[in-house]
């Protein structure tokens, strides 16, 4: 198993990832990750059989592939949290189909923990290896996402342009799921101000992203991506 690369950090976030800047009531901001090779192994995180952690529909070993006639996403998983010492996310990697996580925020609107994907990363042919983060125009009219979220933490989907987090827009998942347009992707994630996404901006990488809604106590989380990819 190779281990995920992270690529963009701070020392507070031992490798920054998707966040959401911290003002009242927001969550984290910038995404960050790179992938794993994943080994075809049983899904780690959750049960396939149990209808309340279902497998994913995109991944197998580990690596996500979403087509939409001529766009295709395609890159390892990974999972990151915000703060290593003080907040969790299991499992560290995927191996199989299955995307569920749990863990612990600590409290702080700062605090978040997410699944992220590469959605241009280059793959060894002969070792299936992940190799470099690219970035890519999108297509499509927006992202499809599907969830299964026992724990009933806030969730959003975030995308971000480069392995810098020079920029980065997100939206709410919607609690059935469904297609995010990209006009309703915005700079920031805590209300309806913010610069929307041109879909013309080219992306490196899409995650699902919970976070803590209090300032002041800490929370767990529980939650499953079924489905994410072009729309």
């Amino acid at each position: 198993m190779k281990k995920a690369i992270f690529l963009i950090g701070t020392a507070a976030l031992a490798a920054s990832l998707l966040a959401c800047a911290a003002d009242e009531g927001d969550g984290p901001d910038d995404i960050v990750g790179d992938g794993d090779t994943g080994d075809g192994d049983a899904g780690t995180g959750g049960s396939g059989t149990d209808p309340n952690r279902p497998d994913s529909d995109f991944v197998l070993g580990g690596l996500g592939t979403g087509t939409l006639g001529d766009t295709t996403w395609s890159g390892y998983m990974f999972t990151v949290a915000s703060d290593i010492s003080t907040s969790t996310i299991t499992p560290e990697e995927f191996t199989g189909s299955n995307l569920c996580v749990t863990g612990f925020l600590a409290a702080g609107y700062e605090e978040w923990a997410l699944v992220g994907w590469n959605i241009a990363q280059e793959i060894d042919p002969e070792t299936s290896m992940g190799l470099a983060v690219n970035s890519i125009v999108p297509g499509g009219t927006g992202v499809s996402v599907q969830v299964a979220n026992p724990g009933l933490s806030p969730l959003r989907v975030q995308i971000q342009a480069d392995m810098e987090a020079t920029a980065f827009w997100c939206a709410d998942v919607p609690p059935a799921g469904g297609v995010i347009p990209w006009e309703t992707f915005r700079t920031e994630c805590w209300g309806t101000a913010g610069t929307a996404y041109d879909p013309s901006t080219p992306i490196a990488q899409i995650a699902v992203q919970t976070y803590n809604p209090s300032d002041t106590m800490p929370t767990t989380f529980d939650y499953c991506v079924i489905h994410l990819g072009p729309a």
